[in-house]
């Protein structure tokens, strides 16, 4: 499962693989920080590689603002830029200017995230309901459901699924209903009140927790052209006394256009995977399983 330092490592991984001269230069850290805006002396390795007006980016976003240099030790002002104050131990890495900071890459990640939603990109998530006697509507525990795909239980007998029929509404009003969505249950089959009934739903993607490992590739590619693309310099026009240039974007502006290309191609293939993943659920409700026997001739 991703987590959101490893998205953001493979992220920068992938960009500066892409466009090298945007890597930044690294030095190491030679002492310990502690989370406090007193603690305002940066020993470093390259002293010499460092000036006032300097940023210098820690491992876990918090940015610092030199002052002065002496030496190898740098006078700074913590928490720089609204970033938050972290410790650091001996050894880590400390990047310079970096062109991409950390707040960025989080922002262009959630960004994309958002991107697939609208684009019809999900996640399958499973829950389960507890079925009560005389009630046949439940209010579902996750917040997330897009949309519920089947309804199950699983036969006394074998391993077998079987399907019960159901409804799924969402975006009701709060007042009348416990929550906003409900799933109503239009039969128990063999099942029996106090038993369970399972149910697959597609899941929308609010983290990079949630993404399927297949998927994990698609944000990085969609991430890095943001980043990419709010580096391009526009075009610039100047009209001089015997010279009426105009200058178009450049080589970024190439790269980035590759990489939303690439981008959407994996966006596409996802749908048509996620289309025959789908194909493989059991029928939801009376209306798909007519469907299912129209199309199938079943």
């Amino acid at each position: 499962m991703a987590t959101q330092s490893t998205m953001r490592q493979r992220v920068r991984n992938k960009l500066y693989s892409l466009v090298p001269p945007y890597r930044p230069f690294a030095d190491t850290l030679n002492d310990t920080l502690a989370a406090s805006a007193a603690d305002v002396t940066v020993t470093v390795t390259l002293g010499g590689s460092w000036q006032a007006g300097d940023i210098v980016e820690l491992p876990g976003g918090e940015q610092l603002y030199v002052t002065a240099v002496s030496v190898n030790n740098l006078t700074v002002i913590r928490a720089h830029n609204g970033t938050t104050l972290e410790t650091a131990a001996t050894g880590i890495t400390l990047l310079k200017n970096p062109r991409f900071d950390l707040a960025t890459i989080d922002q262009s990640i959630t960004d994309c995230l958002l991107a697939l939603e609208n684009q019809g990109v999900y996640a399958f998530g499973y829950g389960s309901l507890t079925l009560v006697a005389g009630q046949d509507t439940y209010q579902p525990a996750e917040t997330d459901i897009l949309d519920v795909i089947a309804l199950y239980y699983e036969q006394d007998t074998s391993l077998d699924p079987v399907a019960v029929p159901f409804a799924y509404k969402s975006r009701l009003h709060a007042t009348p209903f416990t929550g906003t969505h409900v799933l109503i249950v239009r039969g128990w089959g063999e099942q029996a009140a106090g038993e369970l009934l399972y149910y697959t739903y597609k899941q929308k993607i609010d983290s990079v927790t949630d993404l399927l490992a297949r998927q994990e590739e698609i944000v990085i590619w969609g991430a890095c052209y943001r980043l990419l693309l709010g580096t391009v310099v526009p075009e610039t026009h100047d009209p001089g006394k015997r010279t009426n240039r105009t200058v178009q974007p450049g080589q970024t502006n190439r790269d980035s256009a590759r990489l939303r290309f690439e981008y959407m191609e994996m966006v596409r293939l996802e749908h048509a995977i996620l289309e025959t993943e789908l194909a493989g659920f059991l029928p939801g409700d009376f209306r798909i399983g007519r469907g299912r026997r129209w199309k199938y001739g079943a």
